[in-house]
Formats: structure tokens, sequence, C-alpha cells
């Protein structure tokens, strides 16, 4: 199936090229990700299978939600399995974020910044819009999870 990109869209999305992740350690994709907007779609980000580089023409599309489908880029036809499970790893570690972003409960651009080493977790958890002192012992993002699974904050889709 052959994707239709808005490359205009693309250029308003948050980006992170996946050289800079930090955590766990760098990634062999980069991906823009966005608030829900006026998307009559399901969640989802946009990889492409380059850590270097976003070029909006090619990227692929993944639905955070139900089956976790992966359409690749036009021009990414031989993305290997471990790649793939890879990268479907990576976005279920931090559904709780991209999450919170789609439901515009946290900023994109602190996202970015988390990703990019530029803030701490600590600075992004006080940017949630729901934050109060009792997140301050928060200190992983499995224990954001929980916290906000206990706590019914955030819509996981299904997850």
């Amino acid at each position: 199936m052959k994707l239709k990109i808005n490359e205009d869209y693309m250029f308003e999305m948050a980006n992170v090229l996946g050289r800079k992740v930090k955590n766990p350690h760098k990634l062999p994709f980069s991906f823009y990700f966005s608030v829900r907007k006026a998307n009559e779609h399901s969640i989802r980000v946009k990889p492409v299978f380059n850590a270097n580089d976003l070029n909006p023409s090619i990227v692929g599309t993944l639905k955070l939600c139900d089956d976790w489908e992966f359409i690749p880029g036009s021009e990414e036809k031989h993305i290997s399995a471990s790649d793939e499970r890879e990268m479907k790893e990576f976005f279920r570690e931090y559904l709780v974020l991209f999450c919170m972003v789609w439901d515009m409960q946290l900023r994109e651009d602190v996202v970015q910044d988390y990703f990019r080493n530029l803030i701490t977790f600590a600075e992004l958890v006080r940017e949630i819009k729901f934050y109060t002192n009792d997140m301050n012992g928060i200190e992983t993002i499995e224990e954001l999870e929980e916290y906000c699974r206990n706590n019914k904050l955030v819509n996981f889709y299904g997850n």
C-alpha cells in the first residue's frame, strides 16, 4: 500500500533523530509525532529507518493501538524483523508519553527535548498538564505509566 504524505503537515510535527536518542541507546530509526489535532485516524507515529535523517517523503506509519500495524515508507523495502521489533518495543516502552502528547496533556517539544537529553525525566514529569506534587516520586517511565493507569489519567487506546 502506498501512502500519500502531506509534507507540509510533516514539518509541523515534532521529530526525533534516532542517533540523538539517549535512552536506552541510539535507535536504527527516526520519527515524527504530533498531537491529535483534527486527525480522524487513531494514534500513530511516522517512523523512517534512518537514524541520521528525516525525509518526509519516505516516512512510514506505525499505529500505536489495535494491532500495531506498521506500513513502511515508500523506499523502505527491506526492514529487518529485528529492527521492526526494536521500533515497536521502543514505542511500547514510551507509550504513555505519546498518548499524553496525542491528547494534549504533554507538549510535543517537551517529549522531543527529553529524548534529545535536553531535559531530565523529572523535568518532563513536571510539564504534564495534570502534574501534582504527589508525582514527585515518579522516577521511571514504568512508574509514570503505572501511576497514570492506576489513576485513569491517560487514554491508552486499548493498550
